[in-house]
């Protein structure tokens, strides 16, 4: 677990560095300080679970985690808020038009973690941590957990809707931002699922989320050296996406981890699941990458020309 504990506190220390660098380039911007309040928040998030992995108890752990919990009440609105601002010039639109969704998933998550917080580990939480290195949620945690996961939904389809609305050097400014915030939540949603569908949290797969988050900081870097400021502005349509990609990467990205999952149980592997879905996260990523290349889409214009142009008239 030491391992575990050195990682979590090195991403905190990551994200905490990314945050304060963002600011120092524009701590005017506002879109800057959504991000910055994100990534602090993340790097708190990622403190509370490497002391959980260090916990020599389960009550230690279980002290850790609703702490965690209480720091991730936070994202899902906070990254939602800067899905709908960055890169948009009528941010203001959008955050007006939206202004419910996110209050609400403001309060919902942070009620169910502080008002309801009784109920958000159920009776069995201790039992079935000795027992099999999990944590049983109660009615309040399983609601956390599914206006987590319709939020991260949300995230990635507001992000991919600034990505097909950006061009040229737009694209080429926003790209990595959009695959490093948008691949952690993709994370995320896969861990949330997990958790709703076996009504707990299994500790082990929180070492994916710290995993997410490191590559997502190194896309964000990425991001960082093509554009000094997130102050790309261009107008983005409110009209919805319904031929969006998002719902089919989800889809394609939980049915990869589940047949994953049942293959690994059928020849006794179920432990090494963690580190599956991580490779299929990366893999889809990397596809991701390759898709969305600049030099791959005007390659392969210019290949489609050449039989065109060779064919005699």
């Amino acid at each position: 677990m030491t391992f575990n504990l050195l990682i979590s506190f090195a991403v905190a220390a990551f994200s905490s560095v990314l945050a304060i660098l963002v600011l120092f380039r524009d701590r005017h911007s506002f879109v800057h300080r959504i991000f910055a309040i994100g990534m602090i928040t993340l790097a708190i998030e990622a403190v509370f679970n490497g002391l959980s992995f260090y916990a020599a108890s389960a009550g230690e752990i279980l002290r850790w985690q609703r702490l965690r919990f209480v720091a991730a009440a936070f994202l899902p609105g906070i990254w939602l808020l800067f899905s709908l601002t960055f890169g948009r010039a009528n941010y203001i639109e959008f955050v007006t038009k939206w202004k419910w969704v996110l209050i609400s998933i403001f309060a919902i998550p942070l009620g169910m973690v502080t008002i309801f917080d009784n109920a958000f580990f159920s009776a069995e939480t201790l039992l079935g941590l000795t027992l099999a290195g999990l944590l049983k949620l109660g009615l309040s945690g399983y609601v956390f957990h599914l206006v987590f996961l319709m939020s991260g939904i949300l995230i990635l389809m507001n992000l991919e809707r600034t990505l097909r609305n950006s061009s040229g050097r737009m694209r080429w400014q926003v790209k990595f931002m959009v695959l490093g915030i948008g691949g952690l939540f993709a994370v995320r949603i896969y861990t949330v699922s997990q958790a709703l569908l076996f009504k707990s949290l299994n500790l082990n797969l929180e070492i994916v989320n710290i995993g997410a988050l490191i590559v997502a900081n190194i896309l964000i870097l990425k991001a960082l050296f093509r554009a000094r400021l997130f102050n790309v502005d261009f107008y983005v349509s409110h009209s919805f996406l319904y031929n969006s990609f998002t719902v089919l990467f989800v889809g394609i990205y939980l049915l990869a981890v589940g047949v994953l999952a049942k293959v690994s149980t059928y020849f006794k592997g179920s432990h090494h699941i963690p580190i599956e879905a991580f490779i299929v996260f990366l893999a889809l990523l990397g596809l991701t990458i390759f898709l969305l290349s600049d030099r791959l889409r005007k390659r392969m214009k210019r290949n489609s020309l050449v039989p065109i142009l060779a064919t005699p008239h």
